[in-house]
């Protein structure tokens, strides 16, 4: 359960921060302006703000994995919209669906390490799952920006990653909370 959602979010934060880092150029790539890549950070930056507060509530309500299978299955839809946006209303939309996962992505990681293992090692697991996003989120930039200039667009390359956060949203759902087995000794 560790690795996966550690994977989970790790994706979420390597191919996001790779979408932030390009959004100029993946915008003007569609023939969009800069100033409407700079509106699609507001749309994300307002959406966050107000699904964080709905996903705090939620997140004593609804199992910690189907908030992260959310979050993945908006991650994809977000690659998978980013080479095909066609005007402002598009790219509010797509600001909505990046502000949402990365809201719900912040929310899940702030609390899923205690849901799942409890607090007795809670510094040592959020340390290593927190040097695993960071990890992720360094690297994310890099391959996007590689495969625009390989390919002549992020089309391709954004089309293939967003296969990562959906196979790992399908992987989500089936992890379960593990159980603590006392030993008999």
């Amino acid at each position: 359960a560790f690795w996966i959602i550690s994977l989970g979010l790790a994706s979420i934060s390597m191919l996001g921060t790779g979408l932030q880092f390009h959004m100029v150029s993946i915008f003007e790539d569609g023939g969009l302006s800069a100033s409407l890549a700079a509106g699609a950070f507001m749309s994300i930056a307002i959406t966050n703000a107000l699904v964080r507060i709905v996903s705090g509530v939620l997140i004593d309500r609804v199992e910690v994995r189907y908030l992260l299978f959310v979050a993945l299955l908006g991650q994809t839809t977000g690659l998978l919209m980013a080479p095909r946006l066609q005007g402002a209303s598009t790219a509010w939309i797509y600001g909505v669906v990046l502000g949402t996962t990365s809201s719900l992505q912040a929310t899940v990681s702030t609390v899923v390490w205690a849901k799942y293992f409890g607090r007795q090692h809670l510094g040592s697991i959020t340390g290593v799952a927190s040097l695993i996003g960071v990890v992720g989120s360094a690297l994310g930039p890099m391959p996007m920006g590689i495969a625009r200039d390989l390919f002549g667009s992020y089309t391709l390359a954004l089309t293939i990653f967003a296969a990562i956060p959906l196979a790992l949203g399908i992987v989500v759902l089936t992890s379960r909370r593990p159980v603590r087995r006392h030993s008999t000794a």
